[in-house]
């Protein structure tokens, strides 16, 4: 569920309405990462030739990196913030920065299985944290391949994506309603 809070973004607390990872997504993703994990293990135990191995330690490193994600979802310390000045999205690795002026387009795009939220841009997004910036820009190649979008949202994350959805495409056709952005629930 969203939910009305306090963010902090360039030094300042500000209104926000957070959606957060569904507990039950994190609870998932653990016993995936841990799956790929166990494969990695009994790949690197049971292989006798060198690019068996090499893809054996790859299946370990993938886990750990999902199983750390994983973990910042159950923490609850990855989210996604619309503020009044724009879209906020803090997780593990750094944070990235949407104001609402730059967003030229909103629409829906498939990844594999996963129903995401994209943002067509005017300018890049503000990214805080190396390997956040490492990560959006492999993102952006990836969207690329599909719908050209610069920016994206994992929707099938949240318990409540379509409401993020919703918000968002609201925020972007209508300028005024992001000033209620983090006072009510409601719609701005």
């Amino acid at each position: 569920m969203a939910e009305l809070g306090l963010v902090e973004w360039d030094g300042v607390p500000r209104p926000a309405v957070l959606f957060r990872w569904s507990k039950r997504s994190g609870t998932i993703a653990i016993f995936s990462v841990i799956t790929v994990g166990l494969l990695g293990v009994v790949g690197l135990a049971t292989s006798r030739g060198l690019g068996d191995r090499l893809l054996a330690s790859l299946l370990l490193l993938i886990s750990l990196a999902g199983l750390i994600g994983s973990l910042g979802i159950l923490w609850g310390t990855r989210f996604i913030a619309l503020l009044p000045q724009g879209i906020l999205k803090r997780d593990l690795p750094g944070s990235t920065f949407v104001a609402w002026d730059t967003i030229e387009a909103v629409g829906r795009y498939q990844l594999s299985w996963q129903s995401c939220l994209g943002l067509r841009t005017r300018e890049p997004p503000r990214v805080e944290g190396r390997l956040a910036l490492v990560m959006n820009r492999l993102g952006r190649v990836i969207r690329g391949m599909d719908g050209g979008f610069d920016v994206g949202y994992a929707l099938w994350t949240m318990d409540d994506g379509s409401e993020l959805e919703r918000l968002v495409k609201r925020c972007v056709a209508d300028p005024s309603a992001r000033g209620s952005l983090g006072q009510t629930l409601a719609d701005p």
